[in-house]
């Protein structure tokens, strides 16, 4: 029984991942074949098939690179069955469009990370907020910190240490509901 509350698990994350990545396999598809309409049945087929195979999906890998895999062979077979000519660039031109989008995704990601940071480090002090600035920003030691806030230099260490350890654990709680939202990434 546990199985199955899993696999439905996965099965909600690719739908999930279906419709907040419509946009971007979307695009996708369109670059290799370069019409809109032929874009949108494919995806719909992608759609289908991901679903019929979800329980096979492995959530620790990759959802928009198993889709943008889906994707790519009902391509190929689309362009092998159809009488209209549909230019499928070529397997290194499809594996350039698939690294870019690879790309893109990791730096969605980072910037979603980045913001995340910023709000935890608008929760902490402005004073604390100032000390890591002086350290990160200026790039100041603990020696110039300590004198220019009045502190120990091992009260600068200590109070860095520990707001470093507060940020990663505001981080961590701010991207727990995010992970458990998405089955194996993004697409």
């Amino acid at each position: 029984m546990e199985c199955d509350v899993v696999q439905g698990d996965v099965r909600s994350g690719v739908i999930r991942g279906l419709q907040t990545g419509r946009l971007r396999l979307l695009a996708y598809v369109r670059s290799l074949v370069g019409d809109v309409e032929l874009a949108e049945d494919i995806f719909q087929e992608v759609s289908v098939i991901a679903l019929e195979k979800a329980e096979s999906f492995d959530p620790d890998r990759d959802l928009g690179a198993w889709l943008r895999g889906i994707a790519r062979n009902l391509v190929r077979r689309t362009r092998s069955t159809s009488r209209r000519q549909i230019p499928f660039p070529g397997e290194r031109f499809a594996e350039l469009v698939d690294t870019a989008f690879q790309e893109n995704r990791r730096l969605e990601m980072m910037d979603e990370k980045l913001t995340l940071l910023r709000r935890c480090m608008n929760k902490l002090a402005s004073g604390v907020r100032e000390m890591l600035r002086m350290r990160y920003a200026c790039g100041m030691t603990f020696e110039a910190i300590a004198e220019r806030s009045g502190r120990s230099h091992g009260a600068v260490q200590v109070a860095l240490s520990r707001t470093r350890r507060a940020i990663a654990e505001c981080v961590e709680r701010a991207e727990a509901p995010r992970a458990a939202g998405t089955a194996g990434g993004g697409t």
